[in-house]
């Protein structure tokens, strides 16, 4: 976001950010290319000289960020009696209230004001914050098995000497196995900041 504004200034990056009121002050969204009267895959609309309103009232809008990563991580290893462990509705609660509202909607908010003050109205519109906690061992492994079956079935296939680097195998017709003790290995290098990537 600051870099949008860098290269943008903030009289155009304004509009985008102002682009996200709509939807989650009025339920619509403006489709300023749709032709007036149209109604396009059978949506609900109404014409009107903003282009038309698109009914948006029943949608669940999901934000993604990287956002608080360490701050999650450092609070789960200073937690970790409690969060290293299967978690119930009492931890939910708890965690809502330790991290989610000490440390990540403070946090949130912080960094929708070092773009522009304006932008912490956007915040205040976010009705939950769902933490991604780092993977408990038991988990680790889990996906660690998943993951390496999956890696593991590519190799399966013929290999690819030709075609774009990144699509490339120098091995293939191999079926390879993944063990119980490899899979554990592989938890073992786990890396929160990296997450199931740094795996394998």
């Amino acid at each position: 976001m600051k870099d949008l504004t860098s290269a943008l200034g903030w009289g155009q990056a304004k509009k985008i950010y102002q682009s996200f009121l709509e939807p989650w002050n009025d339920g619509t969204l403006s489709d300023q290319g749709a032709l007036s009267g149209s109604n396009r895959g059978g949506a609900m609309a109404s014409t009107s000289s903003g282009g038309d309103k698109i009914d948006c009232s029943q949608c669940i809008w999901i934000l993604t960020s990287n956002w608080g990563q360490r701050e999650i991580i450092d609070f789960s290893e200073k937690n970790k009696g409690r969060m290293h462990k299967k978690i119930d509705h009492k931890d939910v609660a708890w965690i809502k209230k330790h991290l989610v509202s000490k440390i990540l909607r403070p946090l949130c908010i912080r960094e929708f004001g070092s773009v522009h003050e304006d932008v912490k109205a956007l915040c205040r519109r976010i009705d939950a914050i769902v933490p991604f906690l780092p993977f408990t061992l038991s988990e680790r492994k889990v996906v660690a098995d998943i993951a390496l079956t999956e890696r593991f079935s590519l190799y399966r296939e013929p290999c690819v000497l030709k075609g774009p680097e990144d699509k490339r195998r120098s091995f293939g017709n191999l079926h390879l196995r993944s063990t119980r003790s490899f899979a554990s290995y592989s938890a073992e290098c786990y890396d929160p900041m990296q997450g199931a990537s740094g795996m394998l």
